[in-house]
C-alpha cells in the first residue's frame, strides 16, 4: 500500500500533531490538517505528480510546497501560477524553472550536507531545527 515507506503516513500525522495540527479528514490521498490557534489549514497530498495531477483546487492555496517530487512537462507554466512557494535544496529543477523561481516569493529549507534526513533517528524536532535552516529566495 505505501511502497518503500510504509510508516510515512503515521509519521506525517505524528509530526503534524507535534506542530499542533489536528487531522480533520482524509479524502483519498489528501490529508487535511488544521491548527485552531493560527486558523491555518494544511492539505497534504501523497502520490501526486505535478503538474500532471494538478486540479483547480491547487490554485486556491496561499502556498505550495514543492519538495521531493519529479516534475513532468510544463513545469514553468505550473510554477508560474503560484506567488509563494516552499522547496528545499535537494529537489532539483530544470534551468528555466530555477530562473522562474528566482522571481518568486520562495522559502528554501536548506538541509545540512552531512545530515542524513531520511534516517529515522534524525527525525526528531530538535535535530530538524539544528540541521535545517530556512532562507528566502532561490
Amino acid at each position: 500500500m505505501f511502497g518503500h515507506r510504509p510508516r510515512f503516513i503515521g509519521l506525517l500525522i505524528q509530526n503534524m500533531k507535534q506542530n499542533e495540527f489536528e487531522l480533520e479528514s482524509i479524502n483519498g490521498d489528501s490529508y487535511i490538517f488544521y491548527n485552531k490557534e493560527h486558523d491555518q489549514q494544511v492539505i497534504y497530498e501523497t502520490n501526486s505528480v505535478f503538474p500532471r495531477d494538478i486540479q483547480q483546487r491547487h490554485y486556491a492555496c496561499d502556498y505550495i510546497v514543492l519538495c521531493g517530487f519529479d516534475m513532468e512537462d510544463k513545469t514553468v507554466e505550473f510554477i508560474n501560477r503560484f506567488q509563494r512557494i516552499i522547496t528545499n535544496n535537494i529537489t532539483s529543477f530544470e534551468l528555466d524553472a530555477k530562473q522562474l523561481l528566482s522571481s518568486k516569493n520562495v522559502s528554501v529549507m536548506c538541509y545540512h550536507k552531512d545530515w542524513e534526513y531520511w534516517d529515522d533517528k534524525n527525525k526528531l524536532p530538535h535535530l530538524i531545527q539544528q540541521y535545517i535552516r530556512v532562507t528566502k529566495g532561490y
